[in-house]
């Protein structure tokens, strides 16, 4: 599925992807990883699906590093929950969006103040993985009312750390397009510029998307 939208594609932002097909082991993991995704949606999993959730690679290179930044992408989620309860937040009520942000600060700072060097870049870039996810389970970027809108939520981070290391600039550019492919948008910015210059299109651009849908619901 993945594969057959970037065959059927004539759109310039999507060229970059076609020309790493036969490259890169990553992007066929992912492709695998975003077509059991949507299999999950809709609740059509068969037992090679299963099989495939319980045996990912987690010895080689590759397997070390995705599973390195699965850790830190888990570790920030339950840190987000934990930190309700250190930030004695009202479980007898709804939350509110200003809780759920100090839990996403508390548990973001617990991180990155316990780390340093590479083991850092890893930890920020799993959180990364972890804020985009959001659009790949709320596809429509609707706002639910509690937590702050995902796209809003996704830069805040990225602004906290973007001067460690430019290479964040680029993760989330691969992860957007990645995104893009998994809901047919075509009219993402394209790759046609600096990481960060084309990251900025690529928020300007995800921010307006996030507003008229909400405008709209």
């Amino acid at each position: 599925h993945f594969f057959e939208e970037l065959a059927n594609s004539n759109q310039a932002q999507f060229e970059y992807l076609k020309e790493l097909v036969d490259k890169k082991e990553a992007l066929n993991t992912s492709a695998g990883i975003l077509n059991t995704i949507e299999r999950i949606n809709q609740n059509r999993l068969t037992d090679v699906d299963m099989d495939r959730l319980y045996n990912y690679d987690m010895e080689s290179d590759f397997g070390i590093k995705v599973n390195s930044l699965y850790v830190y992408a888990m570790a920030f989620c339950l840190l987000h929950e934990f930190s309700h309860h250190s930030l004695d937040h009202n479980f007898h009520t709804v939350g509110t969006e200003q809780e759920e942000t100090e839990a996403d600060y508390n548990a973001f700072w617990s991180i990155y103040s316990d780390l340093s060097d590479d083991e850092r870049n890893t930890a920020m870039a799993g959180i990364l993985c972890s804020l985009i996810s959001l659009i790949f389970v709320n596809k429509t970027l609707l706002d639910d009312g509690i937590h702050p809108l995902p796209i809003e939520r996704i830069f805040c981070f990225y602004d906290l750390i973007k001067d460690d290391n430019p290479k964040y600039a680029g993760l989330l550019c691969h992860l957007f397009y990645a995104w893009a492919v998994y809901v047919h948008d075509e009219d993402m910015p394209g790759l046609d510029a600096t990481y960060e210059e084309t990251l900025e299109k690529i928020r300007e651009y995800m921010l307006c998307k996030e507003g008229i849908a909400n405008m709209n619901n």
